[in-house]
């Protein structure tokens, strides 16, 4: 997309909910996306990447251009987008927590089962 100079932080749950990243973002949630150069500060995952495709994506290689796009090139942006924040993102993120703990902590039979639906379901 071109975006230069990107700083990406992982940050924990504590520290989303430190001065620094509040002031970022009120909500004290992730993601968060700060673009300095045009004084914005955006958070919720289909609002930054709505931002940075409106803002970054000037040859509409990643989304239609609004005005030109046919209503089912539209749609099918649309749809996919909200499949990714809605469906896939909080199933892989929810996965992705389990595994942060320690093993003897994580739950295997939710793993699995997690696993087998990726492959069957969202794959």
């Amino acid at each position: 997309l071109g975006v230069k100079d990107v700083n990406i932080e992982t940050l924990t749950f504590a520290e989303l909910k430190s001065p620094a990243h509040l002031a970022r973002n009120p909500m004290g949630s992730s993601p968060a996306f700060t673009d300095e150069d045009n004084g914005i500060a955006i958070w919720e995952s289909g609002a930054v990447l709505t931002y940075l495709l409106e803002t970054y994506d000037m040859q509409h290689k990643f989304h239609p251009k609004q005005g030109t796009a046919t209503p089912l090139e539209r749609a099918n942006f649309l749809h996919l987008q909200q499949y990714i924040i809605a469906t896939v993102y909080p199933f892989l993120a929810s996965l992705f927590l389990q595994t942060l703990k320690p093993e003897h902590e994580q739950d295997q039979g939710y793993i699995s089962s997690a696993k087998e639906k990726w492959l069957t379901l969202l794959a």
